[in-house]
């Protein structure tokens, strides 16, 4: 249940399953580095 639950967080985010299945086979990926990488593309679609 909290892999599902992970899922479905970065879901919320729009981030590509391919991207959270790194991340949860990669532990050592922190959460909140993958969070801000994805903030950091959705920044310049929000300006065009």
């Amino acid at each position: 249940m909290d892999t599902l639950q992970q899922i479905l967080f970065f879901r919320e985010f729009d981030i590509p399953l391919k991207e959270i299945k790194a991340v949860l086979k990669n532990p050592a990926l922190e959460k909140n580095q993958i969070l801000r990488m994805q903030r950091k593309m959705l920044t310049p679609e929000r300006s065009a």
